[in-house]
């Protein structure tokens, strides 16, 4: 009983430091949204944690400013057949595509709008430029401070001068792991790519997979290529993941198929990551933003057992999601005090606190010590996006030239000689940057 009323109280004064901490803020943003009281604004965000958390942090913003919030959520492709994750309906267009859709008739069925880094040079016509926002003073919080998020993370939310969104997401793949099977094989961390694929050899003993591999035909084999590639895809122009390294890079995923689940290359990310959250492989290669799943309190065999490590050599790829405000929505100023509110230094400490969620974009919240005491690897994902590798912020890329890759990547997965189906790649690129150049 002493234990339980210990508990409490500390949980009493951890939520009382939280109101005490947002009150001068929230203050600001109930006199700065007063004259917006009754308005409703539709937001579309991504299925599953960033949808929870964000409405969350969306229910909290609307008892504060009298502004109404509905939030949408759309996977980020069509959700697998197999896949046990209940995030939404099935759906028949991706989020992208909604996205785009709503852009192309100019509907402003969103007024607010998650998207991808890697979306914001294609849709960047489509948003507000943020810094006409930031310059009227009744609706710029005082306290927001846009160069505390990391450089990597606020670059990519700009073309040119001008601002299109704010992170709200910083994230990276990182390596998940089953720290009971590292410790009863005597197994440490893996520093190269190659001890890697020896642990994931050795420590595959029956009914446990050495991995839960994600190898369907789908655009995330880039990035587990890329993972061990390191380096910019193209250079001066031409595609260059066809050399030595490219090769190297290729045949290290291609060992791996021997030690996945035996219908790796039909299943995709989130199936991989379920077969890890159900105990059935001792590693998992995927982004850090997954972590609130695999740990879910509910679904999750192995939320005890599980850790975090930087991908041997220190280069992930990096992505993040950025909150911007639809060119064509009627509510800017509305929908400017709730990308703050959501992106804010108090929003993102709480969702790193009392959520789990382990995608942070501030240089403030990666210091912050009650931070670090939730989430003990915070240093990981600073040192991912401090040295990780980006994907090109070209519309080219998401729209065709992921998809080339992860097509030859994966035919190399089947069989074909890693040279021939990178060459191919690179082939088809070099003809698609050309175009673009004209």
């Amino acid at each position: 009983m002493r234990h339980i009323l210990i508990s409490l109280l500390i949980l009493m004064i951890m939520f009382g430091s939280f109101g005490y901490l947002y009150s001068a803020q929230e203050d600001f943003y109930s006199k700065a949204s007063s004259k917006y009281k009754g308005t409703v604004l539709s937001l579309m965000c991504l299925s599953g944690v960033q949808n929870r958390a964000i409405l969350k942090l969306a229910d909290e913003f609307q008892k504060i400013s009298g502004i109404k919030v509905n939030v949408v959520s759309t996977p980020y492709e069509p959700i697998p057949r197999g896949s046990t994750t209940m995030v939404a309906p099935l759906e028949n267009l991706s989020l992208h595509d909604k996205i785009a859709k709503d852009f192309e008739k100019k509907t402003a069925k969103y007024d607010v709008i998650l998207v991808d880094s890697l979306w914001i040079e294609e849709f960047s016509k489509n948003l507000v430029d943020l810094n006409t926002l930031f310059k009227k003073k009744e609706i710029s919080d005082p306290k927001f401070n846009i160069n505390d998020f990391h450089p990597t993370m606020l670059n990519s939310c700009k073309k040119g001068n001008s601002l299109y969104g704010i992170p709200f997401i910083g994230d990276a793949m990182v390596i998940f792991y089953r720290e009971d099977l590292f410790k009863k094989g005597g197994i440490s961390l893996p520093k190269t790519w190659a001890e890697f694929n020896k642990i994931v050899s050795s420590i595959a003993k029956k009914p446990t997979y050495g991995i839960s591999f994600p190898g369907a035909k789908k655009a995330e084999l880039t990035n587990l290529f890329l993972d061990r590639y390191s380096s910019p895809l193209i250079k001066e122009d031409k595609a260059s993941f066809n050399d030595e390294n490219g090769i190297k890079a290729l045949d290290m995923l291609k060992e791996l198929i021997k030690y996945a689940q035996p219908n790796a290359l039909e299943e995709d990310i989130q199936m991989a990551m379920e077969r890890f959250r159900n105990g059935e492989a001792a590693i998992f290669e995927g982004w850090i933003s997954y972590y609130p799943d695999i740990t879910d309190m509910f679904m999750s065999q192995v939320k005890d057992k599980v850790k975090i490590a930087l991908v041997p050599g220190g280069k992930p790829v990096i992505g993040g999601w950025v909150a911007g405000i639809n060119s064509d929505s009627k509510n800017k100023e509305a929908s400017f005090l709730l990308i703050q509110y959501l992106t804010n230094v108090n929003g993102e400490t709480k969702r790193a606190i009392s959520l789990n969620f382990p995608t942070v974009a501030r240089i403030s919240t990666f210091k912050n010590k009650d931070v670090a005491k939730n989430l003990p690897f915070i240093e990981i994902i600073k040192t991912s996006l401090d040295k990780g590798i980006t994907r090109p912020f070209l519309p080219d890329f998401y729209l065709s030239l992921n998809n080339i890759l992860s097509e030859a990547i994966w035919s190399a997965l089947k069989g074909e000689d890693s040279k021939s189906a990178l060459d191919r790649a690179a082939s088809k690129w070099d003809d698609i940057l050309k175009k673009g150049r004209r």
